[in-house]
This record gives C-alpha cells, structure tokens and sequence, in this order.
C-alpha cells in the first residue's frame, strides 16, 4: 500500500495526536511493524520527524495498511465511536485520491478500520468462479461507491448493471447455450435467460409466480434503463440520487441471486 505525500502528512498528525503519544509510545507503536527495532531515550528525534521518518519506511509495504488499521481501532480513542467516525472521515478525503478508503467494520478483535480499494470494479468474470459468494462480494464492492466522502453513485449504478449482465452470459454459457449479440440490450439478454430457465410464466401458474416473474422482467427493465440513461449524459432529465443507486444494487443482487438459484437447480436437479 503506497500514499500521497498530503495522506502521510495526515496521518502523522493523527498518529501524533488521536490520541497524544509520548515519545516512547510512538517507538512503541512503529516496533510492533518493523524487525528492526528502536531504542527510545538520549538522541531521540523529534516526535513529529519520527513518525514521518517512521512513515516514509512503511509506504510502498503491506505494513503500511497494518498501521493504519491498527491506528484507527475504537481501544485508541477512549471507545468513542463518534470520535472514531469524525476521524476517520477526516482521513478519507485524502485518502481515496491515492485509490483507498478507509471503513469502520466489526471484526474479532472488536470495531476499527479496514482498508480496501475504491477502484476495484467486477471481478474478471472469465477469471472468477461464479457463485453465490461472489455475486455478495460484487454486491458489496458496488455499496461501498455509496460510501466514498463523495459518493459515487453512477459508478454504483453501472457495476450493478454489469454484474447482472456478467450472470446472465455466464448462465448461458454454463447451459452451452451461444450468448446472443444483444450489443448491450439487457432485456434480450434476460429473454433468452428465461427461456432457457423456463422462468416464462403460463396459464397453470399460480397468479402469485406470475407477479413474481413480471416482476423480475420489470427489474431487468428498470436497472437496464437506469444505466443507459447515465451513458446518455445530454439525454438526462436529472441525475440518479443516493437512494436511486441503493435501489438499483439491490434489485439487481435480487435478480443475480435468484438467477444463479434457478440455474443449480436445472442443472443439478435435472428439472426440465
């Protein structure tokens, strides 16, 4: 993990003063991520070129996000997890113009920080093993757009978009079916999904399934118009909010989600 200069220059100030360390603190601190141990006491720099020495060490190395996670766990700020969150937003604004944020999160070791990437869009879907993992892991790599300091909410949108389109080749494909050149056309995409799934709702269907499959028809339609419109910049009435893009994730998780089912249990049900 590597920053910008204004990031370390950000995180010395917290290091130095979120909580105040005292000189042997920080020798402390920086120890428990370097083998080459320090020795506080006569000669010992300034606290602030320390940490900044101690900084430019760590940049560029996987220790670097260990410190930084380390640094913004709730046991250093008196458990006060309104302080934790102002701080961490703080940092944030620098931090995400180097390609990271970082997250408050609930983990073994209690509430603190977890670093991860702003930019890492869908996974290679050729590369990937698909499943119900990954669609959750894809899922909530398009929520976490949504909690950038400045959201980014066409991102959101078009990945959610992505992810569903990435599903239905790959369900396609898994049934030796040829993936139809729909030239980005979702709702034909998702036509010869269905049929393939038998997801076509007929007359012996009970009227509950069938508001169910309409239903589905209906999300593909709405995320698919809702990412066109974001490629269509002059053709824009407004501009998809917060909760459009919420909306837009989770229809199509839903859809993802009930599309791999449908597929394992032709698959591997042998269901006609």
């Amino acid at each position: 993990m590597k920053i910008s200069a204004a990031s370390k220059k950000k995180l010395a100030d917290i290091i130095l003063e979120n909580p105040y360390r005292t000189g042997k603190e920080l020798v402390d601190l920086f120890n428990d991520f370097r083998e080459d141990k320090d020795v506080y006491g006569h000669g010992f720099s300034s606290r602030k070129d320390y940490v900044k020495c101690k900084i430019d060490e760590l940049n560029g190395s996987e220790k670097l996000r260990m410190l930084i996670e380390e640094i913004f766990h709730l046991s250093h700020f008196d458990s006060f997890l309104a302080s934790l969150k102002e701080v961490t937003q703080n940092f944030n604004v620098f931090l995400v113009k180097d390609g990271y944020i970082l997250q408050i999160v609930e983990t073994d070791r209690g509430i603190g920080g977890k670093v991860k990437h702003t930019d890492s869009g869908l996974i290679d879907i050729k590369n990937a093993p698909i499943s119900h993992e990954f669609i959750n892991e894809q899922i909530n790599k398009c929520r976490e757009k949504l909690t950038l300091p400045q959201p980014d909410i066409d991102g959101a949108i078009t990945n959610a978009r992505s992810l569903a389109e990435s599903i239905m080749e790959f369900i396609l494909k898994e049934l030796d079916v040829d993936v139809p050149d729909c030239k980005g056309d979702l709702i034909s995409l998702y036509k010869a999904v269905k049929r393939q799934l038998n997801l076509d709702y007929h007359k012996d269907m009970e009227d509950t399934l069938k508001q169910v499959a309409t239903g589905l028809s209906s999300i593909v339609a709405g995320v698919a118009g809702l990412s066109n419109q974001l490629s269509d910049r002059h053709a824009r009435k407004y501009k998809p909010l917060l909760f459009h893009a919420k909306l837009a994730i989770n229809a199509s998780f839903t859809l993802c989600d009930f599309l791999l089912d449908s597929l394992e249990r032709k698959k591997y049900r042998l269901i006609p």
